[in-house]
């Protein structure tokens, strides 16, 4: 918000402007922020210190959020271009998260080993949210499904990001 306000009022942007460039600076940041850490940390293949100065760190995770900002001004500054292609940017996400899914499920061990990988350290999280963000506009229609699978869904979304915010503290 800060960060907003300041282009919004010195540097006379729109809103709409504004937000957005807040969006790609906070993306572009906590992306060369995890290169930074990367050859910090390099050529440590530990997956201990992947998980402690990558993946449980906000500012190297703020990315992510801010791809599902971006999702929410397309949404509503270009809705109807959002939804248009909402079928092939589906097709996208799912083969992404597919090519994703089954290299971490039939080699593991390479993901382990190669940890120390700048595609581990800079770029998965990334292409993850990227793919994510592709799903968005069909996701976008589930509020007028109906059915059990929508109320298991529904549910499920509802209590994930409160047990997300508590599971690290009753792991530990």
């Amino acid at each position: 918000p800060i960060l907003i306000s300041v282009l919004f009022k010195v540097l006379s942007l729109t809103a709409k402007q504004a937000f957005l460039i807040v969006c790609v600076l906070i993306i572009l940041f906590s992306s060369f922020f995890r290169l930074y850490r990367y050859y910090l940390f390099f050529p440590s293949n530990d997956v201990y210190e992947y998980f402690f100065n990558v993946r449980l760190q906000v500012v190297t995770r703020l990315d992510g959020i801010m791809f599902g900002f971006m999702g929410a001004y397309f949404n509503y500054y270009y809705k109807s271009l959002f939804l248009k292609y909402k079928k092939s940017l589906a097709f996208i996400s799912i083969f992404i998260l597919l090519v994703i899914g089954y290299a971490r499920r039939f080699y593991p061990e390479d993901v382990v080993l190669h940890i120390g990988s700048v595609y581990w350290w800079v770029f998965d999280f990334t292409v993850v949210s990227i793919a994510i963000l592709f799903l968005l506009p069909s996701l976008s229609d589930w509020k007028n499904s109906k059915g059990i699978f929508h109320k298991f869904i529904t549910l499920v979304s509802t209590i994930s990001f409160s047990a997300y915010l508590t599971n690290q503290t009753l792991i530990q």
